[in-house]
Protein backbone atom coordinates (compact mmCIF):
# COMPACT_ATOMS: atom_id res chain seq x y z
CA UNK A 1 0.00 0.00 0.00
CA UNK A 2 1.38 2.87 -1.18
CA UNK A 3 2.27 5.72 2.03
CA UNK A 4 0.14 8.09 3.10
CA UNK A 5 2.07 9.83 5.69
CA UNK A 6 5.38 11.67 5.19
CA UNK A 7 6.85 10.26 8.92
CA UNK A 8 7.49 6.53 7.78
CA UNK A 9 7.71 4.82 11.74
CA UNK A 10 4.03 6.84 12.10
CA UNK A 11 3.06 5.32 8.63
CA UNK A 12 4.51 2.01 9.68
CA UNK A 13 1.82 2.09 12.93
CA UNK A 14 -1.02 3.13 11.35
CA UNK A 15 -0.50 0.25 8.24
CA UNK A 16 0.19 -2.25 11.32
CA UNK A 17 -2.73 -1.09 13.63
CA UNK A 18 -5.01 0.16 11.65
CA UNK A 19 -5.40 3.60 13.68
CA UNK A 20 -3.04 6.14 15.25
CA UNK A 21 -3.68 8.98 17.74
CA UNK A 22 -1.09 12.02 16.48
CA UNK A 23 -0.99 15.81 17.57
CA UNK A 24 -0.84 17.51 14.18
CA UNK A 25 -3.02 20.66 15.18
CA UNK A 26 -2.65 23.58 16.59
CA UNK A 27 -5.03 25.35 19.03
CA UNK A 28 -6.02 28.02 16.48
CA UNK A 29 -7.63 25.44 14.04
CA UNK A 30 -8.92 23.60 16.92
CA UNK A 31 -10.84 27.03 17.88
CA UNK A 32 -11.62 27.04 14.08
CA UNK A 33 -13.28 24.10 14.44
CA UNK A 34 -15.54 24.76 17.33
CA UNK A 35 -16.51 28.13 16.11
CA UNK A 36 -17.54 26.80 12.58
CA UNK A 37 -19.60 23.89 15.09
CA UNK A 38 -21.17 26.92 16.52
CA UNK A 39 -22.34 28.52 13.13
CA UNK A 40 -23.98 25.28 12.41
CA UNK A 41 -25.27 24.14 15.87
CA UNK A 42 -28.37 24.64 15.34
CA UNK A 43 -29.13 22.03 12.18
CA UNK A 44 -26.99 19.66 13.96
CA UNK A 45 -28.92 20.06 17.30
CA UNK A 46 -31.57 19.36 15.81
CA UNK A 47 -31.32 16.34 14.32
CA UNK A 48 -29.57 15.61 17.54
CA UNK A 49 -32.75 14.96 19.14
CA UNK A 50 -33.64 12.76 17.23
CA UNK A 51 -30.45 10.38 16.30
CA UNK A 52 -28.18 10.48 19.43
CA UNK A 53 -25.26 9.46 16.71
CA UNK A 54 -24.94 11.51 13.87
CA UNK A 55 -23.01 13.25 10.83
CA UNK A 56 -23.69 17.06 9.15
CA UNK A 57 -25.18 14.67 6.27
CA UNK A 58 -28.06 13.21 8.62
CA UNK A 59 -29.20 16.73 8.89
CA UNK A 60 -30.29 16.35 4.67
CA UNK A 61 -29.21 19.53 4.13
CA UNK A 62 -26.71 19.68 1.17
CA UNK A 63 -26.17 23.54 1.33
CA UNK A 64 -25.12 22.59 4.88
CA UNK A 65 -23.24 20.00 4.32
CA UNK A 66 -21.41 21.80 1.50
CA UNK A 67 -20.39 24.75 3.79
CA UNK A 68 -19.16 22.38 6.56
CA UNK A 69 -16.84 20.66 3.62
CA UNK A 70 -15.36 23.90 2.35
CA UNK A 71 -14.85 25.46 5.72
CA UNK A 72 -13.09 22.46 7.16
CA UNK A 73 -10.91 22.29 4.39
CA UNK A 74 -9.60 25.45 4.21
CA UNK A 75 -9.02 25.29 7.78
CA UNK A 76 -7.13 22.05 8.04
CA UNK A 77 -5.62 22.11 4.65
CA UNK A 78 -2.20 23.53 5.30
CA UNK A 79 -1.59 20.51 8.66
CA UNK A 80 -2.84 17.92 6.63
CA UNK A 81 -0.19 19.21 3.92
CA UNK A 82 2.52 19.17 6.45
CA UNK A 83 2.31 15.46 7.25
CA UNK A 84 0.46 13.94 4.40
CA UNK A 85 1.72 13.00 0.87
CA UNK A 86 0.29 11.89 -1.96
CA UNK A 87 -3.19 12.22 -0.77
CA UNK A 88 -6.78 14.20 -1.36
CA UNK A 89 -9.00 15.41 1.00
CA UNK A 90 -12.38 13.89 -0.44
CA UNK A 91 -14.98 14.73 2.65
CA UNK A 92 -15.38 16.72 5.61
CA UNK A 93 -17.97 16.97 7.93
CA UNK A 94 -18.85 16.92 11.84
CA UNK A 95 -19.28 13.44 13.77
CA UNK A 96 -21.58 13.80 16.88
CA UNK A 97 -22.83 12.20 19.91
CA UNK A 98 -25.37 13.52 22.04
CA UNK A 99 -25.84 12.97 25.37
CA UNK A 100 -27.37 9.31 26.28
CA UNK A 101 -27.21 5.33 26.05
CA UNK A 102 -28.54 5.65 22.69
CA UNK A 103 -25.41 7.42 21.61
CA UNK A 104 -23.17 4.16 22.14
CA UNK A 105 -21.61 2.97 18.61
CA UNK A 106 -21.00 -0.37 18.29
CA UNK A 107 -18.21 -2.17 16.64
CA UNK A 108 -18.32 -1.94 12.95
CA UNK A 109 -16.60 -0.86 10.06
CA UNK A 110 -17.18 1.70 7.43
CA UNK A 111 -18.54 1.85 3.87
CA UNK A 112 -15.77 1.00 0.86
CA UNK A 113 -14.73 3.89 -1.13
CA UNK A 114 -11.86 2.96 -3.01
CA UNK A 115 -10.42 -0.25 -4.89
CA UNK A 116 -9.03 -1.41 -1.85
CA UNK A 117 -6.28 -4.21 -3.51
CA UNK A 118 -4.63 -0.64 -4.32
CA UNK A 119 -6.06 2.33 -2.22
CA UNK A 120 -7.28 2.69 1.12
CA UNK A 121 -9.37 5.44 2.77
CA UNK A 122 -8.75 7.40 6.17
CA UNK A 123 -10.39 9.13 8.50
CA UNK A 124 -8.88 12.46 10.48
CA UNK A 125 -10.95 12.75 13.13
CA UNK A 126 -10.18 15.78 15.40
CA UNK A 127 -12.47 16.34 18.68
CA UNK A 128 -12.55 19.81 20.44
CA UNK A 129 -12.47 18.82 23.39
CA UNK A 130 -10.49 15.80 25.62
CA UNK A 131 -12.28 12.48 24.66
CA UNK A 132 -12.71 9.76 27.31
CA UNK A 133 -15.27 6.80 28.24
CA UNK A 134 -17.30 9.46 30.12
CA UNK A 135 -18.23 11.39 26.91
CA UNK A 136 -17.66 8.38 23.86
CA UNK A 137 -13.78 7.93 23.24
CA UNK A 138 -12.94 5.32 20.15
CA UNK A 139 -12.44 2.02 20.80
CA UNK A 140 -10.19 -0.04 18.34
CA UNK A 141 -9.39 -3.67 17.28
CA UNK A 142 -5.93 -3.34 16.44
CA UNK A 143 -5.32 -4.82 12.96
CA UNK A 144 -8.54 -6.24 12.46
CA UNK A 145 -8.46 -3.88 8.77
CA UNK A 146 -5.90 -6.78 7.91
CA UNK A 147 -7.64 -9.69 9.09
CA UNK A 148 -10.76 -10.19 5.97
CA UNK A 149 -10.56 -8.41 2.76
CA UNK A 150 -14.42 -7.70 2.15
CA UNK A 151 -16.49 -4.98 0.17
CA UNK A 152 -18.49 -2.90 3.02
CA UNK A 153 -21.51 -1.49 1.23
CA UNK A 154 -24.83 0.59 1.17
CA UNK A 155 -26.50 -0.39 3.00
CA UNK A 156 -27.90 -4.64 3.28
CA UNK A 157 -24.62 -7.07 3.66
CA UNK A 158 -22.96 -9.16 6.25
CA UNK A 159 -21.03 -7.68 8.22
CA UNK A 160 -17.44 -9.83 8.65
CA UNK A 161 -17.52 -9.85 12.03
CA UNK A 162 -21.12 -10.08 12.47
CA UNK A 163 -20.49 -13.52 14.27
CA UNK A 164 -17.62 -12.68 16.46
CA UNK A 165 -19.08 -9.07 18.00
CA UNK A 166 -18.58 -10.37 21.19
CA UNK A 167 -15.34 -11.76 21.32
CA UNK A 168 -13.85 -9.02 19.34
CA UNK A 169 -15.22 -6.33 21.57
CA UNK A 170 -13.73 -7.98 24.47
CA UNK A 171 -10.54 -6.95 23.00
CA UNK A 172 -10.76 -3.68 21.69
CA UNK A 173 -9.06 -0.75 22.99
CA UNK A 174 -10.16 2.46 24.11
CA UNK A 175 -8.23 5.51 22.55
CA UNK A 176 -8.55 8.59 24.69
CA UNK A 177 -7.72 11.86 23.70
CA UNK A 178 -6.65 15.59 24.82
CA UNK A 179 -8.02 18.67 23.44
CA UNK A 180 -5.63 18.97 20.12
CA UNK A 181 -4.99 15.27 19.32
CA UNK A 182 -6.32 13.86 16.25
CA UNK A 183 -7.04 9.96 15.32
CA UNK A 184 -5.88 8.61 11.86
CA UNK A 185 -8.18 5.89 11.01
CA UNK A 186 -8.09 3.38 8.34
CA UNK A 187 -11.80 2.92 7.21
CA UNK A 188 -11.70 -1.04 7.30
CA UNK A 189 -10.71 -1.31 10.80
CA UNK A 190 -13.06 -2.53 13.02
CA UNK A 191 -14.36 0.50 15.84
CA UNK A 192 -16.53 1.34 18.24
CA UNK A 193 -17.14 4.00 20.84
CA UNK A 194 -18.64 4.38 24.35
CA UNK A 195 -21.92 6.44 24.53
CA UNK A 196 -21.78 9.52 25.93
CA UNK A 197 -23.19 10.21 29.49
CA UNK A 198 -21.38 13.75 29.89
CA UNK A 199 -24.57 15.39 29.76
CA UNK A 200 -22.85 17.67 26.44
CA UNK A 201 -22.75 16.66 22.83
CA UNK A 202 -19.38 15.58 21.79
CA UNK A 203 -18.39 17.51 18.50
CA UNK A 204 -15.98 15.84 16.80
CA UNK A 205 -14.79 16.63 12.66
CA UNK A 206 -13.62 13.88 10.20
CA UNK A 207 -11.97 14.31 7.05
CA UNK A 208 -12.02 11.46 4.61
CA UNK A 209 -8.47 11.33 3.28
CA UNK A 210 -7.04 8.79 0.23
CA UNK A 211 -3.99 8.90 -2.12
CA UNK A 212 -4.63 11.04 -4.92
CA UNK A 213 -4.77 8.94 -7.51
CA UNK A 214 -7.25 6.81 -5.85
CA UNK A 215 -11.30 6.44 -8.09
CA UNK A 216 -14.11 7.16 -5.79
CA UNK A 217 -16.70 4.24 -5.85
CA UNK A 218 -20.19 3.72 -3.91
CA UNK A 219 -21.10 0.11 -3.96
CA UNK A 220 -24.47 -0.54 -3.17
CA UNK A 221 -26.40 -3.96 -2.04
CA UNK A 222 -29.93 -4.44 -1.11
CA UNK A 223 -29.92 -8.31 -0.77
CA UNK A 224 -26.80 -9.27 0.38
CA UNK A 225 -25.63 -10.92 -2.61
CA UNK A 226 -25.84 -8.50 -6.01
CA UNK A 227 -23.67 -5.41 -5.67
CA UNK A 228 -23.74 -2.33 -7.67
CA UNK A 229 -20.36 -0.50 -7.83
CA UNK A 230 -21.32 3.69 -8.86
CA UNK A 231 -18.45 5.72 -10.24
CA UNK A 232 -18.47 8.64 -8.11
CA UNK A 233 -17.29 12.17 -7.41
CA UNK A 234 -16.70 14.51 -4.55
CA UNK A 235 -20.08 16.38 -5.48
CA UNK A 236 -22.07 12.66 -5.43
CA UNK A 237 -19.98 11.96 -2.14
CA UNK A 238 -21.17 14.49 -0.04
CA UNK A 239 -24.91 13.62 -1.62
CA UNK A 240 -24.46 9.98 -0.45
CA UNK A 241 -27.79 8.56 1.82
CA UNK A 242 -28.31 5.63 3.17
CA UNK A 243 -30.67 2.87 2.04
CA UNK A 244 -30.42 4.76 -1.54
CA UNK A 245 -28.66 4.68 -4.53
CA UNK A 246 -26.67 6.73 -6.63
CA UNK A 247 -28.48 7.47 -9.91
CA UNK A 248 -27.99 5.33 -12.52
CA UNK A 249 -25.94 7.32 -14.77
CA UNK A 250 -23.15 6.81 -12.03
CA UNK A 251 -23.25 2.92 -12.24
CA UNK A 252 -20.02 1.17 -13.45
CA UNK A 253 -20.96 -2.56 -12.38
CA UNK A 254 -23.00 -5.27 -11.02
CA UNK A 255 -21.78 -8.29 -9.65
CA UNK A 256 -22.43 -11.13 -7.65
CA UNK A 257 -20.17 -10.83 -4.57
CA UNK A 258 -19.85 -13.36 -1.57
CA UNK A 259 -19.44 -11.98 1.59
CA UNK A 260 -16.69 -13.48 3.92
CA UNK A 261 -17.35 -13.76 7.50
CA UNK A 262 -15.02 -14.26 10.44
CA UNK A 263 -15.25 -17.58 12.81
CA UNK A 264 -15.03 -17.11 16.42
CA UNK A 265 -11.98 -20.00 15.70
CA UNK A 266 -10.47 -18.24 13.24
CA UNK A 267 -10.69 -14.79 15.08
CA UNK A 268 -9.32 -16.44 18.46
CA UNK A 269 -6.45 -18.12 16.65
CA UNK A 270 -5.70 -14.27 15.08
CA UNK A 271 -5.71 -12.60 18.51
CA UNK A 272 -3.60 -15.73 19.97
CA UNK A 273 -1.03 -14.54 17.12
CA UNK A 274 -0.80 -11.20 18.01
CA UNK A 275 0.48 -8.61 20.68
CA UNK A 276 -3.03 -6.62 20.78
CA UNK A 277 -2.18 -3.19 20.94
CA UNK A 278 1.75 -3.16 20.95
CA UNK A 279 3.10 -0.08 18.77
CA UNK A 280 0.34 2.50 19.72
Amino acid sequence: MEQILKNEDLNHQLDKNGFLKVSFLPMEAINAIQSLYLETIEAHERIGKVQAFHATQDCANLELSRYVDKRAKEILSPYVAKHFKNYRIIMANFILKSPGEASRLSPHQDWTFVDESKYATFGFWTPVEDTNKENGNLQFLPGSHRLERTLRVNYNYPCAFSEVLDLAEKHMMDVCTKKGDSVILNHSVLHASHPNMSGQTRVALSLGITHKNAQLYHYYSDDGRTVYRYKINLEVLQGLKYMVKPSDEFLDEVFTFKFPIVSKTRLQHWLDGINVGSDV
